[in-house]
């Protein structure tokens, strides 16, 4: 559901390209095994509580933005993702910041009460948990962002680093697909299958 999309077969090449690009991201290096190096991935939320994974990436040349959101219960099903993308040519830091707020009014539409908000920037996460200070030009935008949380009985900010957000990551560059946004709700979509069943993998031999 949501906005105009592209034909079946293009939408089938760009899926491809995405998992093609999930495996590049965590593509096993000699050089990881020479040091200790802990594993990063997806961790489930706490009982009765949904993890809210966010990124947001810049389509330099064509002034536009990207953004991905997927919502994960405590057992890893996806209970509803977005691929949106914004005309406006924001920078890093700013659409990182505008992507966040779309995770938070995204979950409340949707109906979670109860969530952990993560992303891969550091500054953002830093600021909205109190502990950081953000660029002057996404203050507004975070200020938004936390009063929109007053919709939730508990919530929490939190960093990870990029290889733990790949499913999200993956939603934001699906947006190229996308003249608007794309829903999806009580369902997975396809090309993000093969991360979660990853994900889950990893945290049932952890």
């Amino acid at each position: 559901m949501g906005g105009k999309g592209k034909p079946g077969r293009e939408i089938l090449k760009t899926s491809l390209h995405l998992v093609e690009e999930y495996h590049a991201v965590n593509k096993f290096r000699p050089e990881d095994a020479q040091g200790v190096r802990p594993v990063i991935t997806w961790r489930p939320p706490t009982r009765e509580q949904h993890k809210v994974n966010i990124d947001g990436a810049v389509f330099k040349h064509r002034k536009k933005a990207r953004i991905g959101v997927v919502i994960r219960d405590e057992n890893g099903v996806v209970t509803a993702a977005l691929s949106k993308i914004l005309n406006a040519p924001l920078g890093a830091m700013e659409i990182e910041a505008k992507a966040m707020e779309a995770g938070v009014l995204f979950a409340q539409d949707v109906g979670i009460r109860e969530a952990m908000f993560e992303g891969d920037s550091l500054v953002i996460c830093k600021a909205l948990q109190g502990e950081g200070e953000a660029p002057s030009s996404t203050h507004n935008v975070l200020v938004v962002t936390l009063e929109q949380t007053s919709g939730f009985r508990s919530f929490y900010f939190s960093h990870v680093k990029t290889q733990g957000n790949v499913s999200a990551h993956l939603l934001a560059q699906y947006a190229k697909e996308v003249e608007n946004y794309v829903v999806w709700l009580e369902e997975c979509p396809s090309f993000l299958e093969h991360v979660c069943a990853h994900d889950m993998s990893v945290v049932s031999h952890s």
